[in-house]
């Protein structure tokens, strides 16, 4: 139990779903938050930017110091980590996983998530569905 709760906690991380520096500062916490219950929005960084009240370059200076990496980059993070828990969670086919999560197009959501996650979005679907190999010593 403890394996596979620390397997799930290192996937969420990985894909953007755990951060703490952000929650100090207000514009990036309202950021994140916009990031995480909008990911499908066609997000820019001037968009975000004037949604949390900062300036483009402020935002990705701030961004980038409290949660380590670039917003947009964090946004394709979040869409990704999505795309993992609906190929692993339900039927939806491929396409609709796509615009559910605000790609345009298969192919360039199928490079993004084969480079996040090492695998291409049907061979990680038919491994999360196996059930997972646990060792007791």
């Amino acid at each position: 139990m403890t394996q596979a709760l620390r397997a799930w906690f290192v996937a969420s991380e990985r894909a953007g779903l755990f951060v703490t520096g952000e929650a100090r500062d207000k514009p990036i916490a309202a950021a994140v938050h916009v990031i995480h219950s909008r990911p499908a929005e066609p997000w820019t960084l001037d968009l975000l930017a004037s949604q949390v009240g900062l300036a483009r370059t402020a935002l990705a200076t701030r961004f980038r110091e409290l949660v380590g990496e670039p917003p947009m980059r964090y946004l394709t993070k979040v869409r990704l980590g999505q795309a993992a828990g609906y190929l692993a969670a339900s039927q939806f086919t491929i396409h609709q996983i796509v615009r559910l999560i605000g790609y345009d197009d298969v192919p360039a959501f199928s490079r993004a998530f084969k480079r996040e996650f090492g695998l291409a979005p049907g061979a990680y679907r038919r491994n999360a569905l196996r059930s997972p190999d646990i060792h007791v010593s």
